[in-house]
C-alpha cells in the first residue's frame, strides 16, 4: 500500500520503545502531533510553524486488515506511519532518504517521550 500511494522507492520498518510509547500515548487522537521541532525539516517539510500528523493505526492480527488500514492512513505528505504498540514504517525515494526519515521520527519521538517523563507534560 505504501509503494502504491507514495513515491517511495524504499520502506523501512523498525520496532523501538520510543515509537511504541508515542503510539500508545496518542492512539486515541489517531496521530502523533509533531510541532515546534527543527527536526521536522528532515522529513522534507520546510514550512514555518509546521504541524505534522503521523498517523497511528491499530495493530491488527489479520494482515489483510492491517494492510487495508495502512492504505487508508498513508498520507503522501508525511513519510511515516505508526502501528500501535508495534513499530513504524518510514519511506523515501531511496534508502538514504528513508533512513533519514526514520532517524528523524525516532529523534522526535524520543524527545517527546523524555519531555513527558521529565515534566509530565504531553506535547
Amino acid at each position: 500500500q505504501i509503494y502504491q500511494k507514495t513515491d517511495a522507492g524504499c520502506v523501512i520498518h523498525i520496532h523501538t520503545v520510543n515509537n511504541n510509547f508515542v503510539s500508545q500515548v496518542y492512539f486515541e487522537n489517531g496521530y502523533v502531533p509533531l510541532k515546534d521541532m527543527e527536526m521536522i525539516k528532515a522529513l522534507d517539510i520546510w514550512k514555518e510553524d509546521a504541524f505534522v500528523k503521523v498517523p497511528i493505526i491499530e495493530n491488527w492480527f489479520d494482515l489483510d486488515k492491517l494492510a487495508e488500514e495502512a492504505g487508508k492512513a498513508v498520507n503522501p505528505e508525511v513519510p511515516g506511519l505508526l502501528i500501535r504498540n508495534h513499530g513504524i514504517y518510514a519511506w523515501g525515494r531511496d534508502e538514504f532518504e528513508a533512513k533519514r526519515h526514520i532517524e528523524a521520527f525516532e529523534f522526535m519521538f524520543e524527545y517527546m517521550k523524555n519531555v513527558m517523563l521529565f515534566t509530565g507534560k504531553i506535547l
